[in-house]
């Protein structure tokens, strides 16, 4: 069996676990989605989603903070406030390892800061030049909040969810550990959609509610048989915490960036997204629970997606003509009327090219209505 290093030395591309149309598959990384080496520590690489009129929005904000322990729970380093990143770039961290330990940085642990950002992919490099990567779509795929990034993998027509993670309240997750090599594909084969239960919660990937988390959980090295709880699961250990940050208080409510929050609801009431892009699954964002944006439409799919109470419609076509969504007119339609009372304000138009929607009827254009 062929066996996919992680990116080393002289290698150009490394498979990275995500989640293509719920079955978990592998995505490409180039090298250019890595920082070079640094000698002392290691350096990560955090790219948020890319805000759009009428889509996503206030994608950007703080970076977290970030705390690395090596493979047997020991601390290596940590970097607190690291800065900011602006919606659809990429935040470039250091993390000196303490005392110059070059030891591989297997776990990491990323606590948000009061501006909640939306993450599309994390990429690390460690002292000895080993590269490793993780996607958003776990965030989606473990129950938390999520949305289209509008992001891609460079060198790839692939573009992941990005996952919410804040501290003032906007988003439930404050953050999230990840054991990064358990999301490199090892035999080039695609697993099964069900395989990401043994990924969720657990020491490959937890979220996390607590405000400012400093520990993880990890799995101890040999081959020790490790005791199970009343659920059968393995009982993992807790590493060494990492020292205490002195922060100011956690103020809830707006945000810096005068929004009142990317979790508040309301926010998205007047605002639709049509897409034709395949990726772009109406019925998937309609029954995630965790889910969290504008309107959306797909042309290609036929449905539509009022996010407001979660309720998936067809498109109106020849066929349907009630109980539907006109794309043309950007309205749902009920008992052949419009079902809202004000027209949405922003617009998104997401389709192949920036085109107009196709349909029977000339198109009613992108102007604010």
């Amino acid at each position: 069996m062929a066996v996919a290093a992680p990116l080393g030395i002289g290698t150009a591309l490394m498979n990275t676990i995500g989640i293509i149309s719920g079955i978990a598959g592998t995505i490409q990384f180039g090298i250019d989605n890595f920082k070079e080496p640094e000698r002392t520590g290691s350096s990560i690489k955090i790219a948020v989603g890319l805000d759009y009129k009428g889509g996503l929005q206030n994608s950007g904000g703080d970076l977290p903070d970030i705390r690395l322990w090596s493979e047997n729970g020991e601390f290596l380093g940590m970097k607190a406030d690291p800065g900011k990143v602006k919606n659809g770039n990429v935040g470039t961290v250091k993390v000196n390892h303490k005392k110059g330990n070059g030891a591989q940085a297997t776990y990491a642990l990323f606590s948000a800061n009061n501006d909640a950002i939306c993450i599309a992919y994390v990429s690390i490099t460690w002292p000895d030049e080993n590269k490793y990567a993780w996607l958003g779509d776990w965030g989606d795929k473990c129950g938390g909040s999520w949305f289209y990034s509008n992001i891609y993998v460079k060198g790839t027509n692939y573009s992941p969810h990005c996952f919410w993670i804040d501290k003032n309240g906007d988003q439930p997750q404050t953050g999230f550990q990840v054991h990064f090599p358990d999301f490199v594909d090892y035999d080039g084969k695609e697993i099964k959609a069900e395989t990401k239960k043994g990924y969720c919660n657990s020491y490959k990937f937890k979220m996390t509610t607590k405000p400012d988390p400093n520990s993880i959980d990890y799995r101890p090295l040999g081959n020790a048989k490790l005791p199970r709880d009343s659920k059968g699961n393995p009982q993992l250990r807790k590493s060494q915490p990492a020292p205490a940050i002195n922060k100011k208080p956690t103020i809830k409510g707006p945000q810096g960036n005068g929004t009142t929050g990317t979790g508040n609801k309301s926010l998205h009431y007047n605002r639709l997204i049509i897409s034709d892009n395949p990726d772009h699954k109406v019925k998937d964002l309609c029954k995630s629970k965790a889910s969290l944006g504008p309107d959306f439409a797909n042309i290609k799919e036929g449905m539509f997606c009022r996010m407001k109470d979660k309720t998936l419609f067809p498109i109106c076509n020849s066929k349907i003509k009630d109980k539907c969504f006109n794309v043309q007119s950007k309205q749902l339609i009920m008992g052949g009327k419009s079902a809202r009372d004000i027209p949405y304000v922003d617009f998104g138009d997401w389709t192949s090219g920036g085109k107009k929607p196709s349909g029977d009827k000339k198109p009613a254009g992108d102007k604010k209505q």
